[in-house]
C-alpha cells in the first residue's frame, strides 16, 4: 500500500491558501481516482482506493500544519503494511521553489518547513519522500506567514494549475512505480 499525505491547516479559513497546497493536491488526486477522503482517522481525514493493482491510502492531517508529526505517526502505526521510506510521500508547499515549480525527493531535512520538521521528528527519520510545490518567497513588506495563508492571485492561478495537473501525475506514478519512476518523470 502506498501512502500520499498532504500537509496544510484544517478549517475554511485556509481554504485556497498557498499553505493548503498538500490538502488540495490530495483532494484534487481523490476526486480524480474516486476516492473519498472523509473518514475520520488519526486525527485525520483518511480514505483508500487502488491505482491498477496498487493500494494507496490518501491522509490529510488535522492538527493544523506545524503539529502534523503525530497525525503522521500515529496513521504509520495504524498502516502496519506501509513502509515509510519506501511507501509515504509528504505533499505540501515550498517557499524556497519559485511558483508553481515542483520538486521529488526521495529524502532530506524539513529545509525550514515547520510541518515537515514535525514530521521528521515524530516519524524519527528523514527518510520520506517528499513532492515539493513551490509558492515562491513573499513580496517586499509581506511576511512569510501572510504569503503562505494568502490565495493565489489571477495571474498565477492558470500557471499554478498546469503545475496541479503535473504534481498528479507525479503522484500517480509514485503510486504505480514508486519514488525512484516519480523523481525520474520529474526530471523530464
Amino acid at each position: 500500500m502506498r501512502l500520499l499525505i498532504g500537509l496544510g491547516n484544517p478549517g475554511p479559513r485556509y481554504f485556497g491558501t498557498r499553505h493548503n497546497l498538500g490538502f488540495e493536491l490530495v483532494d484534487r488526486f481523490a476526486a480524480r481516482h474516486g476516492i473519498a477522503v472523509n473518514a475520520g482517522r488519526c486525527h485525520g481525514q483518511y480514505g483508500e482506493g487502488a491505482l491498477g493493482d496498487q493500494r494507496v491510502a490518501l491522509f490529510k492531517p488535522m492538527t493544523f500544519m506545524n503539529l502534523s508529526g503525530s497525525a503522521v505517526a500515529e496513521i504509520l502505526q495504524a498502516l502496519p503494511e506501509v513502509e515509510p521510506w519506501r511507501d509515504l510521500l509528504l505533499v505540501y508547499d515550498e517557499l524556497d521553489l519559485p511558483c508553481g515549480q515542483l520538486r521529488v525527493r526521495g529524502q532530506g531535512g524539513p529545509g525550514g518547513h515547520n510541518g515537515v520538521a514535525d514530521v521528521i521528528d515524530a516519524v524519527g527519520s528523514k527518510q520520506l519522500a517528499r513532492l515539493r510545490f513551490g509558492i515562491g518567497r513573499p513580496a517586499a513588506g509581506l511576511s512569510i506567514t501572510d504569503h503562505v495563508l494568502s490565495r493565489f492571485g489571477d495571474d498565477e492561478r492558470s500557471s499554478i494549475e498546469s503545475a496541479i495537473e503535473r504534481a498528479l501525475e507525479l503522484m500517480a506514478t509514485f503510486v504505480e512505480s514508486g519514488i525512484e519512476a516519480a523523481m525520474a518523470r520529474a526530471a523530464e
